[in-house]
């Protein structure tokens, strides 16, 4: 049973968003093709996100503490909204940087989730808790995942990732 109700928030906070970046860096290599990039750049740009998110988990503490928990889960929602809108307008080329904002939050996403959950709850639950919120974020990943690749078969990329955007938001 999950006792305190900002535990409860955490989890239900980290759903959307870490269903977004999942699904985000899962569609990257057919986003990146959508927007021009040379099939030959993948996989440096995939390294660079990769870079992006460990340097970005390694100062996350350092963000936070500057921060502060209110505007560190707002800066994670707002950027992940809007990196994911502007994705959705395809912009040649220039769309890898609005891509590239996804890393970013998710290094600076899970360090600081996992943090607070951690902070909030005793260390008896600590371990479930972090199951259950990754078990929440996989579900919201296997649900979505369909969904958006039926919008991007009988629509277009971009109409995906505008759903996604507006989902997010609410």
């Amino acid at each position: 049973m999950i006792y305190c109700s900002y535990v409860k928030f955490l989890v239900f906070f980290s759903l959307p968003i870490a269903t977004i970046i999942g699904i985000t860096l899962g569609l990257s290599s057919a986003y990146l093709e959508e927007i021009s990039v040379p099939v030959y750049l993948i996989g440096i740009i995939a390294f660079t996100a990769s870079m992006i998110t460990a340097y970005v988990s390694k100062k996350a503490y350092k963000i936070e503490k500057k921060n502060r928990e209110k505007k560190s889960l707002f800066f994670i929602q707002f950027l992940a909204i809007i990196s994911v809108f502007l994705m959705a307008l395809m912009v040649k080329y220039i769309g890898v940087l609005f891509y590239l904002l996804i890393p970013l939050v998710a290094g600076f996403f899970q360090v600081v989730i996992n943090n607070y959950i951690n902070l909030h709850i005793d260390t008896t639950h600590r371990a479930t808790m972090i199951s259950i919120k990754n078990l929440g974020e996989n579900l919201g990943i296997f649900i979505l995942y369909p969904i958006i690749g039926y919008i991007i078969k009988y629509k277009t990329m971009s109409a995906a990732c505008q759903i996604a955007s507006d989902h997010h938001q609410s």
